[in-house]
């Protein structure tokens, strides 16, 4: 990179560097709109953080098709065809540093003249560097989603091992590829009442980058495997687990409730509304309905207590149970 490169840094600039590069950089892009007006829609669009989907490389055409924007501003496909154009390095360099990879995105890019010609420099994200020289080029912008941009995320080579071995297991039949989240959650689900499939799942959740599918199996499997939940919290990462961690005192809770219990030192009134509304809906305590009957969080759970001790009443049980 000529412009955002300092010193060696890889394209990692200081506050004070970038503003002076920035500055450098956008005196030479409006020059080369005056003198260059066919670079116009390439120095338009928003590379950064873009991500290619696909390219081509043939004897004088370089093409590629990429995702760019942002959540803010929006997301569209951009088409980039370079015509009289070469890949320094040779047409495999884009194989060799992953260019289509769902990891790799574009850090930076720069447009310059080099003569006659013109070069299109992008730096990559782990890392790399593409340089394409050109005479020509076209752009075409089309729409696109938040979904085509999430196309790409990437997920752990371990995980997608572990999915594969989760649906061997199962016999779920999906597609070989787990990028896609809802396929994970719904092999999740599938595999979460096959006791052997567990020490896989728990591996696998332990990996899985959406925290809401990772947390909605772990509370799955509190149902299908109660007496082994600390173990399916352990399976977490730390920061994963005080929501989960929660919900398991909750359901022991719930569980010395059913067991029948009276509980008459808890103090009901701190329970949360979930565990209030699972009592009321379960349990035929009398002495916990009567409590959640004074003290419930809600009105709807004070009355659903309520009748619940009437219904108890009608029906003659005189003890508790």
């Amino acid at each position: 990179m000529k412009w955002f490169c300092v010193d060696g840094s890889d394209g990692d600039l200081t506050q004070e560097q970038s503003e002076l590069v920035l500055d450098g950089y956008r005196r030479h892009v409006d020059a080369l709109r005056r003198e260059a007006p066919a670079l116009v829609e390439l120095l338009d669009l928003p590379l950064r953080y873009g991500q290619v989907h696909e390219w081509h490389a043939s004897d004088d055409t370089v093409a590629m098709r990429l995702v760019v924007g942002d959540l803010e501003s929006g997301y569209e496909f951009a088409a980039v065809t370079y015509r009289g154009a070469s890949i320094v390095g040779g047409a495999e360099e884009p194989r060799r540093l992953r260019l289509d990879d769902e990891q790799t995105e574009i850090l930076y890019d720069e447009v310059d003249r080099d003569g006659a010609r013109f070069v299109h420099r992008l730096r990559l994200w782990p890392t790399g560097e593409i340089t394409v020289t050109f005479d020509d080029v076209e752009v075409v912008r089309s729409p696109a989603t938040r979904a085509d941009r999430d196309r790409l995320a990437p997920v752990d080579v371990r995980l997608a091992e572990l999915c594969t071995a989760l649906a061997d297991l199962t016999g779920y039949d999906a597609p070989p590829d787990w990028r896609d989240e809802h396929e994970r959650w719904w092999l999740y689900q599938a595999a979460a009442t096959r006791p052997l499939a567990a020490p896989s799942l728990q591996a696998a959740v332990g990996l899985e980058p959406v925290e809401g599918i990772a947390t909605g199996v772990v509370l799955a499997a509190f149902d299908s495997y109660p007496s082994a939940r600390r173990d399916w919290i352990a399976a977490l990462p730390v920061e994963r687990r005080p929501f989960v961690s929660a919900r398991a005192r909750e359901l022991d809770i719930l569980d010395v409730v059913m067991a029948g219990d009276p509980l008459a030192d808890a103090n009901v009134a701190d329970w949360s509304r979930w565990l209030q509304r699972s009592v009321v809906d379960r349990s035929t305590n009398r002495a916990v309905l009567e409590r959640l009957a004074s003290e419930g969080m809600s009105k709807k759970i004070r009355n659903i207590a309520a009748d619940a001790l009437r219904t108890r009443a009608r029906l003659g049980r005189g003890r508790d149970d």
